[in-house]
């Protein structure tokens, strides 16, 4: 099983990774350009993204319980 998480920068440590909001925004600016686009390929891309985006904010959020 392979990880959400692949296309995402590693993070040495922790406590430097960027807020979950920052990581929300992100996703939120990417359902904004799938709008924007007409290419199917690219927007079904760009949903993906945001996707993997929303996810790893809600894993932060997670560990910081």
């Amino acid at each position: 099983m392979t990880s959400p998480y692949l296309d995402l920068p590693l993070f040495d440590h922790p406590d430097q990774a960027p807020p979950s909001e920052d990581y929300r925004q992100l996703a939120h600016r990417l359902r904004e350009l799938a709008q924007e686009t007409s290419r199917p390929y690219a927007r079904q891309e760009l949903l993906r993204l945001s996707g993997i985006y929303d996810r790893r904010a809600e894993h932060l959020d997670g560990r910081a319980d």
